[in-house]
């Protein structure tokens, strides 16, 4: 069976949900009304189920907060012992029964100026390897150019009406 191809334009109807019947423009206010409906309904489901995480999360985090207290003092005793001992150690680490304690090694580069005076230095020094700078095609200075230009770089303007359906919230 050949899939149908869908545009921007049209849409397809969810399986098992038959579209409904419109042949005036009486038929399409009916029909209109009742994309309304959904969409309330939907939101009313959506602020229900937000309403629902966010008291999750809030008992969550109640309930947590002890844990996450004893975690945070163990482990700040744990290297504070470690530390203390660390010329016990077996190389940069200790095996316990309960796991493993020790010191990693961790080097990072550090700003000891303003990021400004790094980006001037790096510059002037010809390090440009290290400075990021991010392309992207920007769209809406495009579309100041003609489509000649467009079509000179692999581009083009495509032009098409997309529907869209605007509900009267007030009057239902």
């Amino acid at each position: 069976m050949a899939k149908e191809k869908r545009t921007a334009v049209t849409r397809a109807a969810p399986r098992g949900i038959m579209p409904p019947a419109i042949s005036t423009w009486e038929d399409a206010d009916r029909v209109l009304a009742g994309v309304a409906e959904c969409r309330q309904a939907l939101a009313r489901i959506k602020a229900d189920l937000e309403g629902r995480i966010d008291t999750a999360k809030a008992v969550a985090k109640e309930y947590s907060a002890e844990y996450a207290a004893r975690e945070a003092a163990a482990l700040a005793a744990l290297e504070a012992f470690t530390r203390a001992h660390e010329s016990d150690l077996e190389g940069r680490s200790q095996a316990l029964l309960h796991g493993r304690i020790g010191l990693r090694r961790a080097t990072r580069i550090v700003l000891k100026r303003t990021v400004k005076f790094v980006l001037d230095a790096l510059h002037a020094r010809g390090w440009n390897d290290c400075v990021r700078i991010r392309e992207e095609v920007d769209k809406e200075v495009l579309d100041h150019y003609t489509d000649d230009d467009l079509k000179k770089i692999g581009c083009a303007r495509v032009t098409e009406d997309l529907f869209f359906a605007e509900t009267d919230e007030v009057r239902l």
